[in-house]
């Protein structure tokens, strides 16, 4: 029964009878998941366990697999390269690079204040600006830019920084539109999501909030 039990939270009970050979890669992943945890182990070491598996039943282990971990009492040290199973999955990430620990704390962390552009590229789409009006490295997400249409007339708050620019490239992204906006004094375009559609050419400006701003090491 025990077996039973733990084959139907990977959806692998009705396989029960199969051989190995007749198994698809993701189906035998799963199968060898399913094995590592039937002895209730206090320790476990996942190496991308998810890697084969298509997009949503990914999705769905990822929800089990972290449902199991607590019920369990287990500790887990998951490897992964997707930042987005890293956040949703972890209590505390540590992220290496060259074999040492650039990076240790909890996702909001890692995320919001990245110590290097390593960690901030990594944990998802970052804003890294270089220019003559900084020293070093300044890093913001997309998502604290806000742009500025039909208010030309409007003071810029005081906790805002403004930056005049051109959009450059546009892609709709379902729920929101992304943008990248050519600014003179930077080498790389701002990165920035909005829910308004811009034509590409379309001048606009840009707030970003002063406390968002953050420096960084370079690479």
């Amino acid at each position: 029964m025990r077996v039973l039990e733990t084959l139907g939270v990977f959806h692998m009970e009705k396989y029960v009878a199969k051989y190995p050979h007749e198994l698809s890669g993701g189906q035998k992943q799963r199968i060898a998941m399913a094995r590592a945890l039937e002895p209730e182990p206090r320790l476990i070491l996942m190496d991308e366990p998810l890697s084969s598996l298509d997009a949503g039943l990914r999705d769905e282990m990822r929800v089990e697999l972290v449902r199991i971990f607590k019920q369990l009492g287990m500790t887990v040290v998951y490897v992964t390269h997707d930042q987005m199973e890293a956040m949703s999955m972890a209590d505390q990430i540590v992220i290496l690079k060259d074999g040492r620990c650039e990076q240790q704390g909890i996702p909001e962390t890692l995320y919001n204040e990245p110590v290097s552009e390593y960690v901030a590229k990594f944990m998802g789409s970052a804003n890294i600006l270089r220019g003559d009006m900084h020293i070093g490295s300044l890093f913001i997400r997309p998502e604290d830019v806000q742009i500025v249409l039909g208010m030309e007339e409007m003071a810029v708050p005081i906790e805002m920084e403004e930056l005049s620019g051109t959009v450059v490239l546009a892609s709709y992204q379902g729920q929101k539109y992304r943008y990248f906006v050519d600014i003179p004094m930077y080498e790389r375009p701002i990165e920035v999501t909005h829910n308004e559609k811009i034509k590409v050419g379309e001048s606009v400006r840009l707030w970003i909030p002063i406390h968002k701003w953050r420096e960084i090491q370079s690479v």
